[in-house]
């Protein structure tokens, strides 16, 4: 399972059946932004707003577990965490 936000986000976006190009249109991103994410060039998204569109736009329960580990993960991967 991975640890790391990119890594799981391209995961959970693979296995939804999206490209880059589209789900990245879909969340509001430019693809090479969205590919630096999931590349971990660029840190997650650090606005709630955009974190829950995503976990929307792939189609995630807010009180699933999927959601609950992207939202951890969004958290741990982020520049100046506690």
């Amino acid at each position: 399972m991975p640890e790391d936000f990119g890594t799981y986000l391209k995961m959970l976006r693979i296995a939804k059946g999206f490209g880059l190009r589209a789900f990245a249109e879909r969340i509001g991103m430019y693809p090479s932004n969205l590919s630096d994410v999931e590349r971990r060039k660029k840190a997650p998204p650090r606005d709630p707003k955009k974190l829950a569109q995503i976990a929307s736009s792939l189609g995630l329960d807010k009180d699933s577990d999927e959601w609950g580990k992207l939202h951890d993960l969004s958290v741990k991967d982020s520049p100046g965490r506690l």
